[in-house]
């Protein structure tokens, strides 16, 4: 096959050379776009759901974590920022360790 006419088209034979991995790949590049334009419309989509309900819940740790507001899951993060904080102000030394435990308890 040399070309291939459709509708007044012409199309090379290699158009005709699409297996599964192209077909999945262009669905979830569209589901992609889907999801996208209905996150910046703030439209709620299958697609956009997961994501906006996962912003929402970030701007509730914002709010948490700046305020005196807290629940169980801000709980857990405002600890992990501590502990990212600490360790990183702190050297790793036993005896700074001990010493936070010390003034801890």
């Amino acid at each position: 096959m040399v070309q291939i006419f459709d509708n007044g088209n012409i199309f090379g034979p290699e158009v005709l050379d699409i297996n599964e991995n192209v077909l999945i790949d262009h669905f979830l590049a569209s589901v992609k776009t889907v999801a996208s334009i209905s996150l910046a419309l703030k439209y709620p989509t299958i697609v956009s759901v997961p994501h906006l309900l996962v912003n929402a819940y970030k701007n509730l740790l914002v709010i948490s974590i700046s305020t005196d507001y807290t629940f169980d899951g801000a709980e857990k993060v405002m600890f992990f920022l501590f502990t990212l904080v600490v360790d990183s102000v702190i050297p790793h030394n036993d005896n700074y360790i001990q010493h936070a435990k010390h003034i801890a308890l």
